[in-house]
């Protein structure tokens, strides 16, 4: 598959004379590729139990999804979870377990 964008294209005509010939020249425009779902086998990114602790009120984390360095770092699977570095969208379930308050989670 080829990356969004234009790329111009040189058509050339020859006359049923086999001597005359035109050129035109077209540009052909590709739109973005769609996102698709490419489903991975479950794998734990992160577990807050092992590294780094309860999440403290408004606190905001970073995460990697594919860097098995960092995955492992936060108590994730220390292999990784084969997510390509190119994804552009994860779908994820988020679990709370043992709270010591009630609260919710914007993700």
């Amino acid at each position: 598959m080829r990356n969004a964008g234009s790329t111009p294209i040189n058509v050339v005509v020859t006359a049923s004379d086999g001597v005359t010939t035109r050129t035109y020249s077209v540009v052909v425009n590709r739109p973005p590729p769609d996102l698709a779902f490419n489903p991975v086998k479950p794998c734990r990114l992160l577990d807050t139990r092992a590294a780094y602790g309860a999440f403290g009120a408004f606190e905001t984390r970073s995460y990697y999804a594919s860097n098995s360095y960092f995955i492992n770092q936060v108590g994730g699977n220390p292999n990784g979870c084969n997510i390509p570095s190119d994804a552009s969208a994860l779908a994820l379930t988020i679990t709370a377990v043992a709270q010591s308050v009630g609260g919710n989670v914007i993700a």
